[in-house]
Parts: C-alpha cells; sequence; structure tokens
C-alpha cells in the first residue's frame, strides 16, 4: 500500500514538500496535524526533482528517488503476489526483497537462513502430521502432536506452538513443510493455512495451488498485472445472486491493471485460469475433465476494489490491525462477497 498511495497521490505530495504543509483535505485529527506542521519545512527543490520523476514513469520511481539497498517485508505464503507486484512495478527487480522472520500474534515462529525458515527459542512447538496427496486431494491430521526431533523432510505438519508468555498453546491453523536441516536444526516452508483450502466437492485445491495458478496465468497475459483476488465455491455466490445452480465451480474475483487503463479480458484469456489450475493441481485437473466441476467463474471488479474491501473488512473486525491483515484466498463470508458482487465491471 506504501507505493500506491504514493501512485495516487504523488501530485498533492510533492505540493505538501514543496510549501512544508500538510494537505488539508487529509483526514487526520486536527490534534495529529498540530504536531505534524511546526516540523516540516518547505522544500522546492526536491519537490521539483520528485515531480520531474514521477511525470516520466511511476514504474519504477522508488530506484530513481531513493538509495535503497534492499527492502524488507513479509513475501510468503499469501504476501507472496504482492512481493512479485512491487518488484514488477515498482522496483523492475532492481532491489531485492528479504523476509526475515515468519510470526503471527500468537508468537515468532522462525528466521530465514539460506532461503529457509529455521525455528527459534521463542516458544515451544509441536507438530501435528499432515496426511496430504497433491495428486488425490485426500488429506488428513494424526492425532498426536510430533516433538522438533521427530519431524521428517519432505512431510508436512501444522504447526502448534506454545509461547513463553503465558504458556498458551495455540493451534492457529499454518501448515508447513519440512525441507532440510542446517546442523541439527529443520528448515521449514510455509504451505498453506487450513480453512483457506477451496472445496467445491471433495478435491480440497490448497491456497498454495491456486494462487500459483492464478500468478501463471497472469504471466500468460502481455501488459495485464495482478491487483489482487480472492476465490470461493459457488454455492456462497449463488445464493446472493438467488441462482439455483447445482453444477459445481469455483469462482475468482479478480482486479487487474494495465497501462491503456482497459481492464476487461476476453473469454479466452478468462479461461486461461481453468486451464492453468488443470495444470498446476492434477487433482481438480481429473475432476474438470470428468465434469464432476465445472469451469471456473472468473469475475472481474473495479480499480480500487481491494481497496475498499480491506478497509470494510478492518472496520467491521476491530480486533484486526491493519498490521495483521490478511487478504483471504478463500472467501466464504456473505458481507464481503455480497461486497465484491455490488463491485463488479
Amino acid at each position: 500500500r506504501f507505493f500506491q498511495t504514493i501512485e495516487a497521490n504523488w501530485e498533492q505530495l510533492c505540493i505538501d514538500i514543496e510549501t512544508g504543509t500538510v494537505w488539508n483535505k487529509l483526514n487526520i485529527k486536527s490534534e495529529i496535524r498540530a504536531q505534524l506542521e511546526p516540523t516540516l519545512f518547505p522544500d522546492p527543490l526536491r519537490a521539483n526533482q520528485l515531480r520531474t520523476e514521477f511525470m516520466k514513469d511511476i514504474r519504477g520511481f522508488p530506484t530513481r528517488i531513493w538509495s535503497v539497498p534492499f527492502i524488507f517485508m513479509i513475501s510468503t505464503g499469501s504476501f507472496r503476489i504482492y512481493h512479485d507486484i512491487i518488484q514488477e512495478k515498482y522496483l523492475l527487480w532492481k532491489i531485492p526483497i528479504f523476509t526475515t522472520l515468519f510470526g503471527a500474534s500468537e508468537g515468532l515462529m522462525g528466521i530465514c537462513i539460506d532461503d529457509h525458515l529455521a525455528f527459534t527459542n521463542s516458544a515451544f512447538f509441536e507438530f501435528i502430521p499432515v496426511r496430504y496427496d497433491l495428486e488425490d486431494g485426500q488429506n488428513g491430521y494424526d492425532d498426536k502432536p510430533l516433538r522438533i526431533h521427530q519431524v521428517e523432510v519432505g512431510k508436512c505438519y501444522e504447526l502448534l506452538i506454545t509461547n513463553n508468555y503465558g504458556l498458551c498453546r495455540y493451534r492457529f491453523g499454518d501448515v508447513i513443510k519440512i525441507v532440510g536441516y542446517k546442523n541439527k536444526l529443520p528448515l521449514f516452508e510455509f504451505q498453506y493455512r487450513t480453512g483457506q483450502m477451496l472445496n467445491a466437492i471433495y478435491e480440497k485445491t490448497p491456497e498454495t495451488s491456486f494462487m500459483e495458478s492464478v500468478t501463471k496465468t497472469m504471466e500468460q497475459l502481455e501488459g495485464v498485472s495482478l491487483v489482487d483476488y480472492t476465490a470461493t465455491e459457488n454455492i456462497n455466490v449463488d445464493k446472493l445472486r438467488e441462482c439455483n445452480n447445482t453444477k459445481k465451480r469455483y469462482i475468482l474475483f479478480l482486479e487487474t491493471s494495465r497501462s491503456d487503463k482497459v481492464t476487461r479480458l476476453n473469454p479466452e484469456q478468462l479461461g486461461l485460469f481453468d486451464k492453468t489450475l488443470c495444470e498446476v493441481f492434477p487433482q481438480y485437473g481429473r475432476m474438470r475433465n470428468d465434469q464432476i466441476i465445472q469451469q471456473m467463474e472468473v469475475l472481474l471488479v473495479k480499480p480500487q476494489t481491494f481497496e475498499h474491501l480491506r478497509s470494510y473488512m478492518l472496520q467491521k473486525n476491530r480486533k484486526t490491525t491493519a498490521y495483521q491483515f490478511k487478504m483471504p484466498r478463500a472467501m466464504r463470508n456473505t458481507n464481503y462477497l455480497k461486497f465484491l458482487l455490488d463491485r463488479l465491471l
């Protein structure tokens, strides 16, 4: 959102830098404005430098206006698409992005070592084995959690942690895969969060597989960039559209951008999302071939829809802060789905 905010407001930002003021229409509290403005001073030279760079091209502007050796941000799991968007549009792959930590409100789980994550000593970890087969879509859990010395490379586990602050034990749904060792310390990769699988019948499409299919499809669409997406099973949408359709399928809500400002895609392009998912997740492909599941329906939404949805969701859920927010990749909340349906192109 940092780069998007600059892109959307660079003209006013340059005026504020030039005059040493805060825009009077900016929605901030008067006491905050009173604290900010005495610290500002006019800088017309810098304002003109920035204005010149923004007018050249918004693409790659951070590489031209700042000397930045690297950027820290979360780029694992569902945040991966934002990493790719930032690199493709704003950094042009000239500035590396590092993810140094893997954590949650419940505790810090890992630090980055050798491009993978290693466990920390900030909590006591247990591991619930996940029996999941990407080929047949069947999954399940073993009841007895394992200790860290019992995990095996190549297998997936749902994390169970007991933190050092009150000895609270949490099962919060993150599934990881053990990929190797650093000395005797297991290294892992985040796979998906339970509850974020799409499941129209019994196929259980993982969040990672669906995300991979979306990003691979976007790579095939020349001049079109991904802004954000979420998906659901058609039963959750058909009841809002008062449609009694017994045929099962996925519905993808997609926001895109492109240089010519035309955000519509033709039917052939829309069909690529379903085709790619068949290739990425064989179980889905087999069920499509057998016509057990129908072709995915792709619904394009208006520009800034996901930005407004994010604000709406934060407003509805006061327990979640902007720093903790994650856009659900499997959306089933009726209010949020209606929000998206009301903003279709």
